[in-house]
């Protein structure tokens, strides 16, 4: 939720913005839903294993699954974007606008609640095959080998729905922020009718509503990835070096992603707008039925409408293609074949990734002293293709409603290859039986997710009016390195207890990030009316988000954890760490994206006999988890949350068992912000409390 949208809010409406008028903020657009899922996975597993002698063994696996898990959602949305004479009576508290009443008589500037159903077809089949085989060569020297094949495949293109549904009723609206994850939001229609009673009294029918934005879409996706690995271990057990490790590995990856969807060629707002259908016009029941989940949104305080309407999609599909031939307002007859789904280039991609590693470790010990020594060497090469295409115009076809023509698609190529050399190293020292420190030092490299090389990007915000070109990959990612050390005292006090303290230092390099590009000429001219006709002037600006490369971060904490069990079986473990982290992109210091300031843990347990039960939880501190979201210096933070699981198990004897676990037992939500200020909701997720059952018999 945040204005970046609709133009700089102008409270006292002269045109002019005055002093105390300049950055303020307030709600653009939210949503509330939820989504059903029904998960089903059957998996079939094997494995044969030959030991010819005691020297000797090859193992052969293999596991193939179905994840069946079909997803129906059911959403709110809200579009208060600011635009001249849209708003009044605003309250303000600190730069942001905390409350406005929307009275404008302008079917495009009142309050136009959108009701939408949204389904996704989830199948996802995996095979997983390999081979494992140790051969002990003599006393000193032993190898080992392995090698794998994995698919995973999903086919969904163009079978998922995102149908919007906007009502058309004259009303007056007034939106207000009280510091809830949802903004209190009241509507009065001229008839009298109220939004939230009117939905759960099934007060409103299909006249009340428009057909709007419609999104056919869905992704083919082919993820293969076949490996190996030799290595082997040497007895030395001479001066001071007790073994040696060595091996090689090599792993060969290739993804696609075919994205079929309407929104390129224009067919998910074909029926909105001036084309837009009365609903009550279409043959069929489109509006099955209205409804109220239990206990939705229960935690939030906020007022506004819990009930949503559940479409027949597919009777509405059915009803907009019968309606073919009818008069179209913007010129010509309605033909349903123009809104159906094709291949969308712009958000597909192939990714190849081919990395091959060599590996030595040296292991020392001492009377009273143990370490061991090694480096990596990691050689890859990466192909990435995707496409793009210019937009060429783009068409207002009324408030917050426009559509872009695109030019013929272009590929897109790009390899690369690095190489990384990463030492590591670790010491212990024993001071005596219960007191050892430990020393460590290491280079590390993580690899982005190959996705994330392919520069597919996106404009379908142009639909409402958002000129943000965001882009999911960047050929140009690099992995991102990490030199780091450590140092941990352990005393091991009695028999399963520990207190331990350390201390760690990380500095990252080419960490991953995202730049926020404001005001951007990407080569769109003029917004045009339907009749091709300028309605501004010079070049569209767009906003451009990509992931990108920053120049180095550090981080460095403390850590602190503590273990005691007694002789009854009881215990408890609690550990705690501190991070202090910068990130540094450019000249900008900045924070960090994903380390939390501090995180808790505090467990009890007991463990006896065939009983198993503990309890733990866990505090994370709020932490940024995206830079810029609304622009320079408005970042997204993930609020803190006690996270809190539990179990009990009871051993019958060596075969038969019985477990139960529970997660969430809090019913916490993860609510995220902007800044950490309640005012600014940037999401709200609840996923409530969860049991699981658990039966287990060996053969």
């Amino acid at each position: 939720m945040g204005q970046h949208l609709g133009g700089a809010i102008d409270p006292n409406g002269n045109g002019v913005l005055d002093q105390d008028e300049y950055g303020l903020i307030g709600p653009g657009q939210f949503r509330v839903g939820s989504i059903l899922e029904e998960k089903k996975r059957r998996a079939l597993s094997g494995k044969i294993e030959w030991r010819p002698n005691d020297r000797f063994r090859l193992t052969i696996d293999g596991l193939k699954t179905r994840l069946d898990s079909p997803q129906v959602g059911y959403q709110q949305s809200y579009y208060p974007l600011f635009a001249p004479g849209r708003w009044s009576d605003m309250t303000i508290q600190d730069g942001i606008v905390t409350g406005f009443t929307m009275d404008n008589p302008d079917p495009e500037l009142r309050l136009n609640p959108e009701l939408l159903n949204m389904t996704e077809h989830r199948v996802v089949d995996t095979d997983l095959y390999g081979a494992n085989a140790e051969w002990k060569v003599n006393d000193d020297l032993s190898l080992a080998g392995d090698v794998y094949r994995s698919t995973s495949k999903r086919y969904s293109g163009g079978q998922d729905t995102y149908v919007v549904l906007r009502m058309n009723q004259p009303n007056v609206a007034r939106i207000e922020l009280g510091g809830g994850a949802v903004p209190n939001v009241t509507a009065v229609f001229d008839d009298g009718r109220e939004l939230a009673s009117g939905l759960a009294n099934g007060q409103f029918g299909g006249s009340d509503f428009n057909t709007h934005y419609m999104e056919l879409r869905g992704d083919n996706i082919v993820d293969e990835i076949t490996g190996g690995a030799l290595g082997g271990k040497l007895f030395v057990g001479r001066f001071g070096l007790d073994n040696l490790h060595f091996g090689v590995t090599g792993t060969d990856r290739k993804k696609s992603r075919d994205l079929i969807n309407n929104t390129l060629n224009g067919g998910a707002d074909y029926y909105s707008g001036d084309n837009a259908i009365n609903v009550g016009a279409l043959d069929g029941n489109v509006l099955a039925h209205a409804f109220s989940l239990p206990n939705f949104m229960s935690g939030v305080h906020s007022s506004f409408p819990r009930t949503f309407l559940a479409f027949d999609v597919p009777n509405y599909l059915r009803a907009l293609a019968a309606y073919d031939g009818n008069a179209r307002p913007g010129g010509g007859t309605y033909d349903f074949g123009n809104a159906a789904p094709q291949w969308n280039p712009l958000e597909s991609y192939r990714v190849t990734e081919k990395t091959t590693a060599f590996y030595v470790q040296a292991d020392l010990s001492g009377e009273r002293w143990s370490a061991d020594v090694g480096v990596r060497l990691v050689k890859t090469k990466t192909t990435s293709e995707a496409w793009d295409a210019r937009i060429l115009s783009i068409t207002e076809n009324g408030a917050f409603n426009y559509t872009a023509d695109y030019a013929e698609p272009s590929a897109i190529r790009q390899d690369g290859d690095y190489r990384y050399v990463l030492p590591s190293g670790n010491f212990t020292w024993r001071f005596n039986d219960d007191l050892q420190l430990r020393l460590g030092a290491a280079k590390t490299m993580a690899r982005p997710p190959v996705d994330k090389l392919a520069p597919t990007n996106t404009t379908a915000s142009v639909s409402w009016g958002e000129f943000t070109q965001i882009y999911g990959g960047n050929v140009d990612l690099k992995p991102y390195t990490a030199k780091q050390g450590d140092a941990s005292l352990e005393w091991y006090f009695s028999e399963n207890s520990i207190f331990n303290v350390a201390v760690f230092y990380k500095r990252i390099e080419n960490q991953i990030t995202t730049s926020w590009e404001p005001g951007q000429d990407i080569g769109v001219g003029p917004i045009v009316d339907a009749d091709g006709n300028p309605i501004t002037t010079g070049p569209t600006l767009f906003n451009v988000q990509r992931p990108i490369n920053g120049d180095y971060a550090k981080v460095r904490g403390i850590e602190a954890g503590l273990q005691h069990f007694w002789e009854n079986g009881l215990g408890f473990r609690a550990q705690y760490t501190r991070n202090w982290s910068k990130s540094f992109v450019g000249d900008q210091e900045r924070p960090l994206e994903g380390i939390a300031p501090s995180v808790y843990s505090l467990g009890v347990m007991y463990e006896k006999g065939p009983w198993s039960l503990g309890a733990t939880a866990d505090r994370t501190d709020g932490f940024v988890t995206a830079i810029n979201v609304l622009g320079e210096g408005y970042n997204e933070q993930a609020d803190a949350i006690t996270w809190l699981t539990a179990h009990v198990s009871y051993k019958f004897n060596d075969r038969f068992s019985v477990s139960l676990e529970g997660q969430n037992l809090l019913d916490e939500a993860q609510t995220y912000s902007i800044n950490g200020n309640p005012l600014l909701s940037q999401g709200y997720y609840r996923y409530g409390r969860s049991l699981n059952l658990g039966l287990s018999y060996r053969f």
